[in-house]
């Protein structure tokens, strides 16, 4: 629990922040929007361009690269739109850089931004031509490379394999992994435009097909969002290469310390029985029996989703020669495994010992999996089903039953708790719903219990998998970190990111996953703060989210860095994982929005100049004896605020001093009485406490955005003209030296400038938006003084009071 003078500043605080109004209270701040490409191969340079707001003055990016042992250089290259105002880095990826998805940050005037993701790999990597929008303009690839593309608005990009009979071949497009907008969609084709395969990316999973070539040829994929909507920020990856394609397997969890038989279900298995294939969401697929230990396998790194993120897993790959599948997740069970045994139609229980972890799956339309147990009254039991987390697209109901026996009329059950989602440890602007059922259960008597658990959306299939664990409690938690807002504009959600001005605040809203029926307090702390930044520690009880305040001192230096939330309970010790919103939503009743797991959170200490910044000039330790009245000198520094300013103070008991300071004043006295009734304060004691106060100021955003997106728009144009005169000028009776050759340009002209005027009207589109936001607007912020300490001696007995 919270020191109680913490915890009446904190209630304080929260009615002060209440009473501020609807403007926006925190500078502008750098968000990244898009990084393109969004990987690259190790040991080699890639030129990549970022687009965003606020990133006036880029002078490089941030990796999270260090806690892997490897650092990703790179320097700006010279702008011709905007030499001041650059967007474009060459980075070299070291060749000992470990494969895997790493935050990113631009480093610019206003401090670090918001991240996305960069994807580091050991396959040769290349740049979609941008032209692939017809087969005639299809972009040949081949197995073995990865392809960065972007998908366009209104269009598929296109791209050609050459196949000989037999070659089998995986392909993969990665999307959420990016923190992309894309929602990715394949279609393969043949030379006579028979499709072979589709897939889009749903529950977790990236878009993926595969395809053993009938016969030598061309074969052609199309690529696209599923809305067809592209441009910056809609990223893909697409892996293509030889080998097996695995879609899952089926026990999905290993017990640690056992070598375990698994089932693969995939396509191009070798060694697979084709005589046991089975049907799949209408896809036949093939199926292997491999065996493999936990111990065995590397860490499973999820991408993307947060939930799924919090269960541990490792990583198999089915190896055939020197092809590689794809990796699967194989999931660390928490008790003695047992798989589910299919008592068909008939409904029968499966009898069980607990602790056990069960592997089962909805084998039928509308099944129901019951299972037994013996328990004695006072148990307690942590029953818990994943599902959703693990990437599978069961919604899990638990219904637990007592069952009687009676000569007469038989068994007889009788429900006695259920469980249904574990609900949303989020908030409306950055949700965490998980559909998956967990309970903690008291046995309220010795007996026969029940676990009966269905499937909400009634589908049944080979992939309809679920973990089912029933064992004592393992208390324990997960905890989520995101960049917060002072205060919230009705229904808006914005991408935020931690950055300071001298005298400033920001906030970072930490929820916590709370595992096993634990209800224990939680104590926050930040690792990695610079001098100058102060966070007071917080505590959270039994709820389930606690905000925590970083201020600047006013002398405070310019910093960027990364940081990381820790959260200790007793022997329990967890580092936060970061959240991030993929685009803002500036009404979320009526847009839909994304939310995503970050690999870094940043912070930054900016060069902007506080509109007001608060400075006591004297000393920062006071000492008055209870009955006294102290008078603290205080200064203000205006940069842009006028009027008057009122000095609050926050971190005291009681009732708030304040100072009010006139309009073309800069200095006043905040005066302290103790010992009287509703004034600070009552009793002896020492307490830490900061001035603050708020200021209005008119914002007029940087124009690189603007910029950027012109160039790009006057490029469009020009490609649009050039097509124009391409369609007009050809006639059938040219004199050309080759009219089959003006006719085919014709042609081609014509079936690509709808593509190109879509784009044009999406860049059109986007310049409205970035107009909407760069009209200046009025900001409120806030400003705090350093950390002041004061000390309240007792009154002497001897001395009269009043």
């Amino acid at each position: 629990m919270l020191p109680k003078n913490t915890r009446i500043a904190a209630v304080k605080l929260a009615v002060l922040v209440a009473a501020i109004g609807s403007l926006p209270a925190q500078l502008p701040v750098p968000v990244l929007e898009s990084i393109f490409p969004a990987g690259g191969q190790a040991g080699t340079s890639v030129v990549v361009t970022v687009t965003g707001e606020e990133l006036e003055g880029a002078t490089g990016l941030v990796f999270s690269t260090s806690e892997q042992g490897f650092s990703i250089t790179g320097e700006v290259l010279p702008s011709t739109e905007s030499p001041e105002h650059p967007n474009r880095f060459r980075l070299h990826i070291p060749a000992n850089a470990k494969p895997g998805c790493y935050g990113v940050h631009v480093q610019c005037t206003k401090g670090l931004s918001s991240p996305r993701h960069f994807m580091v790999s050991t396959t040769p990597e290349l740049l979609e031509s941008g032209l692939n929008h017809t087969r005639e303009q299809a972009m040949e690839i081949s197995p073995g490379v990865i392809v960065n593309g972007q998908t366009d608005e209104s269009a598929s990009d296109i791209y050609r394999l050459e196949l000989k009979a037999g070659e089998a071949v995986r392909i993969s497009c990665e999307s959420e992994a990016l923190a992309s907008r894309v929602s990715a969609g394949l279609v393969l084709y043949s030379a006579i435009g028979q499709e072979m395969d589709r897939d889009r990316n749903n529950s977790d999973r990236n878009a993926q097909i595969a395809i053993t070539a009938p016969e030598d040829g061309s074969y052609f994929l199309h690529v696209s969002d599923f809305t067809y909507r592209g441009g910056p920020g809609y990223n893909y990856r697409l892996e293509v290469a030889r080998g097996p394609l695995v879609s899952f397997l089926f026990p999905p969890a290993a017990q640690p310390g056992k070598t375990g038989t698994f089932t693969l279900y995939g396509r191009n298995l070798p060694g697979s029985d084709p005589s046991k294939k089975v049907r799949v969401n209408n896809r036949l697929l093939d199926t292997l029996e491999v065996t493999t230990s936990i111990e065995a396998l590397e860490e499973f790194v999820g991408h993307g989703r947060i939930r799924p993120s919090m269960v541990q897993a490792r990583s198999y790959r089915l190896q055939n020669g020197e092809e590689n599948s794809n990796a699967i997740p194989v999931g660390i069970a928490s008790a003695p495994v047992v798989l589910e045994t299919e008592t068909g139609t008939s409904g029968e229980p499966q009898s069980i010992q607990p602790p056990c972890e069960i592997q089962g799956r909805f084998n039928r339309t509308r099944d129901v999996d019951r299972y037994r147990f013996e328990a004695s009254k006072d148990d307690e039991l942590w029953i818990e089903c994943l599902a959703q987390r693990i990437g599978t697209p069961v919604d899990p109901i638990l219904t637990i039953e007592r069952l009687s026996r009676d000569g007469e009329s038989g068994e007889t059950m009788t429900q006695v708790a259920s469980a249904d989602d574990l609900g949303d440890t989020g908030e409306r602007r950055f949700p965490l719903p998980c559909g998956d059922a967990a309970i903690s259960f008291k046995v309220p008597e010795d007996g026969t219990y029940q676990v009966s658990i269905l499937n909400l959306a009634g589908r049944g299939g080979m992939d309809q998998v679920y973990r089912l664990a029933i064992r004592e409690p393992e208390p324990g938690f997960e905890l989520l970190a995101i960049p917060w807002r002072q205060v919230h504009i009705k229904n808006e959600v914005d991408i935020l990111t931690p950055v300071l001005s001298p005298g400033g605040m920001t906030q970072i809203r930490v929820f916590a996953i709370r595992q096993g029926g634990f209800e224990g307090e939680i104590d926050l702390s930040i690792d990695g703060l610079p001098p100058g930044v102060n966070c007071p520690p917080a505590s959270m009880g039994s709820g389930r989210d606690t905000t925590l305040t970083l201020t600047a001192n006013p002398n405070a230096q310019r910093w960027d860095g990364l940081i990381a939330v820790q959260g200790t309970s007793g022997q329990l010790k967890r580092t936060a994982k970061v959240g991030m919103l993929l685009h803002r939503a500036r009404d979320f009743s009526k847009e839909s929005y994304s939310t995503a797991l970050a690999r870094s959170l940043s912070l930054s200490i900016s060069d902007s100049k506080h509109p007001v910044s608060i400075t006591i000039p004297e000393k920062q330790d006071y000492e008055i004896t209870l009955g006294e009245t102290l008078e603290i000198p205080v200064k203000v520094l205006r940069q842009g605020a006028s009027g008057e300013i009122i000095i609050r103070s926050e971190g005291l008991p009681h009732k708030h001093p304040e100072l009010k300071i006139p309009a073309g004043s800069d200095s006043g006295s905040l005066v302290i009485a103790s010992g009287k009734e509703g004034e600070f304060p009552q009793e002896a004691g020492t307490w830490t406490f900061r001035l603050t106060t708020e200021a209005t100021f008119q914002h007029e955003p940087g124009p690189a955005a603007v910029i950027h997106a012109r160039a790009e728009q006057t490029r469009l144009k020009t490609e649009e003209r050039k097509l124009l005169e391409d369609i007009q000028n050809y006639h059938p009776s040219t004199t050309a030296e080759n009219p089959g050759e003006a006719e085919l340009s014709a042609v081609e002209a014509a079936r690509r400038l709808p593509v190109l005027q879509s784009a044009i009207r999406g860049t059109a589109e986007r310049l409205k938006v970035i107009a909407e936001r760069k009209r200046a607007s009025s900001r409120k912020v806030r400003a705090y003084s350093i950390p002041l300490n004061i000390t309240i001696k007792p009154r002497d007995p001897a001395t009269p009071s009043g």
